[in-house]
Order: C-alpha cells, then sequence, then structure tokens
C-alpha cells in the first residue's frame, strides 16, 4: 500500500525524466504493513470503533498472505525519487 500523492509524485517524475529509461519498474512503498495494521489506522483516523472489525472472526485460507511489499530498488536507483510519506 502506498499514499496516492507518492505514487503521483513517483509517476510524475518518470514521465519528466529526460533520459530514456523504458523498461519495468515496481512501484511501491518499500516499508511492508500487513491489511490488518492499514485498517486499523484508518479506523483510528475516523473514531470509529475497533471493536466493528472483528479480526479473526472468519478463518485464514490456506497459504493467505498476510503481508505483501515490494521490492523498488531498480525504480529507486533509476529515478532517484524523494523520500516517501511516512505511514504514520
Amino acid at each position: 500500500y502506498m499514499y496516492v500523492e507518492d505514487l503521483v509524485d513517483q509517476i510524475l517524475l518518470v514521465v519528466n525524466y529526460h533520459q530514456d529509461k523504458s523498461g519495468l519498474y515496481n512501484v511501491c512503498n518499500w516499508m511492508p504493513i500487513s491489511l490488518k495494521e492499514m485498517i486499523l489506522k484508518v479506523v483510528r483516523l475516523m473514531k470509529a470503533s475497533e471493536d466493528l472489525l472483528r479480526f479473526g472472526e472468519i478463518p485464514m485460507r490456506t497459504g493467505q498472505q498476510m503481508i505483501i511489499s515490494g521490492i523498488n530498488t531498480k525504480f529507486v536507483s533509476t529515478f532517484n525519487p524523494k523520500i516517501l510519506t511516512s505511514a504514520d
């Protein structure tokens, strides 16, 4: 997950880059965060009750990923983006 402002900044960085750097790039936030952590952050920002979420009520599926993160080394070394927005 990443902030939309960071995504837009990274897309604009590529669009406005003045050298030929075609290829595939992983545009991502390098800081892994679980879906549960992200949902809890949103609920707290909304000042809603965490009791409404009822985590664990539905059992996990076999092989279900709890954290998904990307590696953006190629993008960072090519385009040198600004520091990404903090998750806090």
